[in-house]
């Protein structure tokens, strides 16, 4: 847990330490909002259940599963999205592509019936033997 000295919470909260001694003593009560502020920043916890198991450490934002995002990572994540779905957009492009210049599958009729016997019902298709 961050340790904060009375200057670094008025510098924090824009209040004089004056004013951070009252509440810590008891004298006067503190925000709430100040309150929250404060808990955030000692514990590097956000208060909001969406964000329940992120913290803060350092200098990066830790995931619930342990994985640390540096700032310059975050910088461009809206760019790293947009790649992905231009990538996304190519790949299945270039599928579709592959389907169009594949042949069409011949069909092949199975029967009981030997080579011989065998009458097309479709004269205009071959079927593979």
């Amino acid at each position: 847990m961050n340790k904060l000295t009375i200057e670094d919470v008025a510098k924090l909260l824009h209040v004089t330490s004056r004013t951070v001694a009252h509440w810590e003593c008891g004298s006067a009560r503190i925000p709430y909002a100040a309150f929250k502020l404060l808990r955030m920043k000692a514990n590097g916890e956000f208060l909001n259940q969406v964000w329940e198991g992120w913290t803060i450490r350092a200098d990066a934002l830790y995931s619930p599963t342990g994985r640390a995002f540096k700032p310059h990572e975050l910088t461009y994540l809206a760019n790293y999205f947009t790649m992905a779905r231009y990538w996304l957009a190519d790949c299945n492009q270039k599928m579709a592509k592959r389907q169009l210049q594949q042949p069409a599958k011949v069909l092949r009729l199975v029967t009981s019936q030997p080579d011989s016997e065998r009458v097309s019902l479709l004269p205009h298709m071959r079927f593979k033997r």
